[in-house]
């Protein structure tokens, strides 16, 4: 009989991809925008995270050491100002969106076709409101 050899505890090895790149994410208060947020920062980027809810922004940005920025996604002049603040992103998760939250009552799950419609324009006016701002900021 050959002896085995011991089986050792697997450790994930980050290798930092992102070093010198600004990565923005929305939506970074909670759930999976905060998760991205954090292993964009340990693979070393410029973490910018962002959202609606300060409270919530402040206490994940304290506990994963990323910078923060009050942005509702849906608010082309809040998109004009973070623009004009940082025109130089390399990368930008659109991860914000209204889904239901137990902590915030105004943000319902969509039941019907109206409050669907909201909710999916959330994601594409976010989209246009960047590109717009990016754009007359840009370089």
């Amino acid at each position: 009989m050959s002896a085995r050899s011991p089986v050792r505890p697997h450790r994930e090895v980050i290798v930092p991809r992102l070093t010198d790149k600004l990565c923005v994410v929305t939506g970074a208060a909670r759930g999976i925008g905060r998760a991205i947020a954090r292993r964009f920062r340990d693979e070393g980027a410029d973490v910018i995270a962002t959202d609606r809810d300060e409270a919530a922004l402040r206490a994940m940005a304290r506990e994963t050491g990323c910078r923060y920025a009050i942005l509702d996604v849906a608010s082309e002049s809040h998109w004009v100002r973070f623009a004009c603040a940082e025109p130089q992103i390399d990368v930008l998760v659109n991860n914000a969106g209204v889904t239901g939250s137990k902590t915030d009552p105004s943000l319902t799950t969509p039941s019907t076709p109206a409050s669907w419609t909201g909710a999916r324009s959330i994601t594409s006016l976010s989209t246009e409101h960047f590109l717009d701002a990016a754009t007359q900021s840009g370089p």
